[in-house]
């Protein structure tokens, strides 16, 4: 057999075998590309329509302190044991579905959420002071 006979002999076999899997192929692609955004992707997952509460309990060595933030016109307060940091410019970031701020010496961050829709119900709170490792806390969205 010529190499010519042999080369047009490999190219019908494989463009059969694509024509072959091919129905098999469109079967198994989906009829429209998925656009279902991951849990907290977008700042209204978090907010709703600018206003959102979290609420926890965050475990000291002088007992529990309760947490609390409250976002309204896009700005964040952290409520802890009585004392409010007042309202605070935030950044979210739809790449890591996160929202963090910050004073100098403190860092907050809200994420790992869990939602139920299209809403965050509750998250993971940190709150950083410079040179100190990272308290967590479990909060819920209470409206």
């Amino acid at each position: 057999m010529s190499p010519f006979s042999v080369r047009t002999a490999v190219l019908a076999l494989a463009g059969a075998f694509s024509l072959a899997a091919a129905p098999a192929a469109v079967a198994a692609a989906p009829a429209a590309p998925a656009a279902a955004k991951a849990c907290g992707g977008a700042i209204s997952n978090w907010v709703g329509t600018g206003n959102a509460v979290y609420n926890g309990k965050a475990t000291t060595p002088a007992g529990e302190v309760s947490v609390t933030l409250t976002f309204r016109d896009g700005k964040v307060d952290v409520a802890r044991g009585g004392n409010s940091t007042g309202p605070l410019a935030f950044r979210f970031d739809a790449a890591t579905g996160s929202i963090t701020w910050g004073v100098v010496g403190y860092y907050y961050k809200l994420d790992s959420p869990v939602c139920s829709g299209d809403s965050v119900k509750s998250a993971d709170f940190s709150l950083a002071a410079t040179g100190n490792r990272a308290a967590k806390v479990q909060v819920t969205r209470t409206s």
